[in-house]
């Protein structure tokens, strides 16, 4: 199965499993609109968007493995 038809949390199972694949995956899905809530919070200071999107997938990566699908909560 190609990571594109995964589901959100098919793609959390894997890069709980340290896969880096599944994490560009999950940003190329999601860092766009991460980005357009960031800019309007940080009022378009572009340095810090980037910067919270990466603290985001950072987080992502870091806390994977504690995501239940049961109940979508760390």
């Amino acid at each position: 199965m190609t990571m594109e038809v995964m589901t959100d949390e098919e793609l959390i199972q894997l890069i709980a499993a340290r896969r880096e694949d599944a994490l560009v995956e999950l940003h190329r899905r999601y860092a766009p609109y991460l980005a357009a809530v960031a800019r309007r919070i940080l009022h378009d200071d572009s340095d810090e968007v980037d910067q919270c999107v990466q603290d985001s997938f950072v987080n992502a990566w870091n806390y994977a493995a504690r995501f239940d699908d049961k109940t979508r909560n760390l």
